[in-house]
């Protein structure tokens, strides 16, 4: 099972709680070894931890981490998706949003340590130069592969929105036309 220390106080228990739904389980090989990890957001930056100790395995925020990517400036509250390219039962990509309109890709190289188990960065922007050009991503991206005419894509699917501004009965709301934005990965 995961090994959670017991929470000091009850805003902590609740943070581990939230924690605990926005992660990720999965397996990844380090070196020689398989090992079954939580990969969760930390605040503006990505933490793999290993299940049966709790310790932390990789790293990925701004700065002081295993992979430094300076663009992490945002928080990461939405769930971390993970993807099995070629269905060995191991991890091999991970997409995670922010709240800074941002979506980014990272590489997982299985068999390898230290350093050099994960690369990857920003692979979208977003965010506008505006309040109401803003993009927060609240929840994470759902990722699929699709095959087609003999070519295997994997699409992104991710919502936007401002969850912090709550919906107010008696504020007439104007609805206005929504525009998308296409990301293809091959």
């Amino acid at each position: 099972g995961v090994l959670i220390a017991p929470a000091a106080q009850a805003d902590d228990a609740l943070v581990a709680e939230e924690s605990l739904l926005s992660s990720t389980f999965a397996k990844v090989r380090i070196g020689s070894e398989v090992k079954a990890v939580m990969i969760t957001g930390g605040g503006n930056g990505i933490v793999i931890v290993d299940v049966k100790t709790g310790t932390t395995l990789y790293e990925i925020a701004p700065s002081n981490a295993d992979l430094n990517i300076s663009e992490m400036q945002y928080s990461i509250t939405g769930r971390i998706a993970a993807v099995d390219r070629d269905r060995d039962g191991l991890a091999d990509h991970v997409y995670v949003a922010d709240l800074g309109g941002q979506i980014f890709r990272f590489d997982i190289y299985n068999g390898m340590t230290g350093r050099h188990l994960v690369k990857g960065g920003l692979l979208a922007d977003f965010n506008g130069d505006t309040e109401a050009s803003n993009r927060r991503f609240y929840s994470g991206p759902d990722v699929t592969n699709i095959v087609t005419e003999g070519k295997s894509y994997f699409v992104i699917a991710i919502g936007t929105g401002f969850q912090l501004q709550h919906y107010k009965p008696w504020v007439q709301y104007s609805v206005e036309p929504c525009s998308s934005t296409h990301l293809t990965l091959t």
